[in-house]
Order: C-alpha cells, then sequence, then structure tokens
C-alpha cells in the first residue's frame, strides 16, 4: 500500500497515514453496514454518487451488490489512488481489500438484485469510477451524472452549512431516490477544555444532537428510512486505529521529516479522546428518500 501514500509535506499526509487500515474512513461495524445495504434499491446501471467518497469502500459495495454504477468524488488523490488500485488488484491495498471482506462481503460477493449475475472480473472497474475534484465545483460545473438513485456524502459538508449540503444533495437525487448523510455530533456536552482543544468556534454545532439533522432534512422533503447512531466502540475502533496506525508509522520512521510532528500531533488527538472525546463524540448516519 505503501506506492499511495503522499509524500514528506504533503496536505494529505497526515489523514493517509491514519487511515492506512481503514476502507471505510468513519466508524461503522460490519452489521450496521449490511444493513445499511440491505435497504438500498437501486437498479442495474442506475447511478451512484459518493461525495467526498474517499478510497470508495461504500460506492464499491453498492455497485456490486447492485448493479449500479458508482460514481466516487474526493479531493484526496491517495484516496482515490488507493481505491483504484485496490478495483484492479486486490493484493495492490491489503488494508482496503481487509475491510472490504471483513465489513462488506461476510458471504459470497453477490449483487442484491434478484437473478443478477455475481459481477465478473472485468464488469467492477466499469461499474466504479474515480473523480478527483472539488465536490461544490463539479456540481456547480454540471460535471456529475445527475440525477442520481443515491447520493452518499458521509463525513464531509461540501457546502457551507448543514441546511446547504443537504439541499444541494437532495436536488442531485432524482424523485424517489434516496440521500445518505453521515455526519458528527456531540452525544452529550463537551466539557471546555476538550472544546478549546478542538478550536471549534461555533457554539451552535456544540449544541446540535442526533435527532435533529432528521428535523432538518423533514424540512427540506426528505423521508428518513433508517439510521444509526455510531456506538462508542464503533467511535473508539474507528479512533484507535487510527491513532494506532499513525503512531506507529511515526515509530517505524522516526528519521522521516514529517514523524516528529506527527508522532507528537496524534499523542495529544489520542490523550485528549481518552481523557473526554470518545465518551462524548457521535456520528449519524441517515438515509433518507426523496418525494
Amino acid at each position: 500500500m505503501s506506492q499511495h501514500l503522499p509524500a514528506p509535506g504533503d496536505r494529505y499526509r497526515f489523514t493517509c497515514l491514519g487511515h492506512r487500515s481503514h476502507g471505510l474512513c468513519s466508524p461503522l461495524s460490519a452489521t450496521k453496514l449490511e444493513r445499511l445495504l440491505s435497504r438500498l434499491r437501486l437498479r442495474p446501471g442506475e447511478v451512484m454518487l459518493d461525495l467526498a467518497g474517499g478510497k470508495g469502500l461504500l460506492a464499491r459495495a453498492v455497485a456490486e451488490r447492485t448493479g449500479a454504477r458508482a460514481v466516487v468524488v474526493d479531493t484526496n488523490p491517495h484516496f482515490l489512488a488507493e481505491g483504484r488500485a485496490a478495483l484492479a488488484d486486490p493484493g495492490a491495498s491489503p488494508g482496503l481489500t481487509a475491510d472490504l471482506d471483513e465489513l462488506v462481503f461476510t458471504h459470497p460477493r453477490s449483487r442484491a438484485t434478484a437473478g443478477a449475475p455475481a459481477p465478473g472480473p472485468d464488469d467492477e472497474s466499469e461499474l466504479v469510477e474515480f473523480v478527483e475534484g472539488n465536490v461544490a465545483a463539479l456540481v456547480a460545473g454540471g460535471s456529475l451524472p445527475t440525477p442520481a438513485g443515491l447520493v452518499a456524502c458521509v463525513g464531509a459538508r461540501p457546502w457551507a452549512t448543514r441546511r446547504a449540503t443537504l439541499e444541494a444533495l437532495r436536488d442531485l437525487t432524482a424523485p424517489g431516490g434516496h440521500v445518505l448523510v453521515g455526519e458528527g455530533y456531540y452525544r452529550s456536552a463537551p466539557d471546555a477544555d476538550f472544546v478549546a482543544f478542538l478550536g471549534e468556534e461555533d457554539p451552535a454545532e456544540l449544541e446540535v444532537s442526533f435527532d435533529d439533522h432528521p428535523r432538518l432534512a423533514a424540512e427540506l422533503g426528505l423521508e428518513l428510512r433508517w439510521s444509526h447512531g455510531a456506538s462508542p466502540q464503533e467511535f473508539a475502533d474507528y479512533d484507535g486505529r487510527f491513532c494506532e496506525a499513525l503512531e506507529s508509522w511515526c515509530l517505524s520512521h522516526a528519521s522521516d521529516p514529517d514523524a516528529p510532528v506527527f508522532l507528537e500531533r496524534i499523542r495529544a488527538w489520542d490523550a485528549e479522546m481518552t481523557r473526554h472525546g470518545r465518551a462524548v463524540m457521535g456520528f449519524g448516519w441517515y438515509l433518507y428518500q426523496r418525494d
């Protein structure tokens, strides 16, 4: 997997190192991901947009199961390269392949569509496309295939506000189609020291609850079909793997110019998350259907 890691000084290097063993770069267990996938009703050839989709694990799972055409958009060229490599050769990205096997394909890989044949080795690469670029700019320029049967945006907010992002996702979705959103929130009020550590400047964000997102979505004509708040264990597993991956890399690459700064940074993060963060931070998954 090392050929997909950024060079020293690259702005994506820290997150790429932390997500070396992640395929899905958000907290979700195998069981909950299976439940999510079982609720998607895309037809072969229908479009899925995975905006800020990282390595494309979610898009690949949807495409393989339904025969839909998935388009993954992200600004991180290294995540996209890892996704493309794993699609062409599973051995090229062992971390992503492991997540695909563990999180998604706990049974033989097959499409969920009744009677649809399992995709062959050439089919899968045709079903998933990786696009590098700014999501909002690509949408404004009409560069993405729309309307889509499913528009996903997990762990990112490509437009300025929660409302603006949800409105944009809705408008990219075909009538009757689905919108999948993943966003962080606080399960309980964080203490002042943790807020200062995060540098959170918007007091309103500290008051967002798990139920606020569906209320906003309902105002915009989106009906909630499924939701899940990541459990403390899911969040701890995700964040713990991130911290462990970064610290182990720093210790084994002590002569790298980024290693000292990254090690100090990840140890400070891990200490704050252990002290308080993992107890209060949450992550919500919401699947909506457009009118």
